[in-house]
């Protein structure tokens, strides 16, 4: 709550500004009742602020008509309602992902010196909605709109690790688990056992499983609600990626996702508060 009494301070900092006090108000209530698992009333929330009860009723009473907060009409407590959630999920919808991603691949791209790419799942296959080839990296076979298995690539592996059970054996059974090289996963149960390892470690390798000399790590990004909605990859030659290699490249991978995944607005935890409500 000590946010919430330094509005004042802030105005007044900046003389050049003309905000308006009952607008700061609303949405800091509004955080206030979102940090609140059994809401909130006017008393507490003016013990709390220090603000005037009849303040609050009336900012309360604006955000309730138009549909932002409930009253318990046993308690009289106030809490969210899922209104904004509705607006924010809106607004992240519409984020052009690759807009977001394409300094960070870059960055990735500079660091690593290999070929980066951005992908989605689409259906029951990968796709990539971007490639960046490095300076000093072959050019591999891969380009904006190609699409890939999600069993035997690691952008499809970290996409897939975020799949519930029976959808990724959905998934399978529609698909199959055709071979790219003899390093390919045949079996549903040596999938799943090397998508465990890739959520338990934070990233996915292709060990040539796809293509032979050619080594991937992958990660997934997530957005505001925890769901996975995009992986970032790096693609090289094998031998340009000995253990020692692929581990810093797995953390720069890692950095690259979660910068992203922050940018779609997903804070750590916040999966967990909208999963057990």
């Amino acid at each position: 709550m000590q946010m919430l009494n330094s509005v004042h301070n802030d105005e007044q900092q900046d003389g050049r500004l003309h905000p308006v006090p009952s607008i700061h108000r609303a949405f800091l209530l509004l955080e206030a009742l979102a940090d609140s698992t059994k809401g909130l009333s006017i008393s507490e929330i003016s013990r709390q602020t220090g603000w005037p009860k009849s303040s609050i009723f009336n900012i309360l009473t604006t955000l309730k008509q138009d549909g932002y907060v409930a009253q318990d009409p046993e308690s009289s407590r106030y809490r969210m309602t899922i209104k904004l959630f509705s607006l924010g999920g809106a607004v992240v919808e519409r984020l052009d992902i690759r807009r977001l991603a394409y300094p960070l691949l870059t960055d990735l791209m500079e660091m690593t010196g290999e070929t980066v790419n951005l992908g989605i799942l689409d259906g029951t296959e990968a796709i990539y909605l971007e490639t960046i080839a490095g300076p000093g990296a072959i050019r591999v076979n891969t380009w904006p709109g190609k699409r890939l298995p999600i069993h035997r690539t690691a952008l499809g592996k970290a996409l897939a690790a975020e799949l519930a059970e029976d959808k990724l054996a959905a998934i399978i059974e529609k698909t199959g688990l055709p071979p790219g090289t003899p390093n390919s996963h045949t079996t549903l149960e040596a999938l799943q056992a090397d998508l465990e390892l890739t959520r338990q470690r934070g990233y996915a390798i292709d060990n040539e499983e796809d293509e032979l000399a050619m080594y991937c790590v992958g990660a997934p990004v997530y957005e505001y609600s925890g769901r996975t909605v995009a992986a970032v990859s790096v693609t090289g030659l094998a031998h340009r990626m000995p253990p020692e290699s692929v581990a810093r490249i797995s953390l720069a991978v890692i950095d690259t996702t979660r910068r992203l995944s922050e940018l779609m607005g997903y804070r750590e935890g916040a999966y967990d508060v909208i999963r057990d409500t």
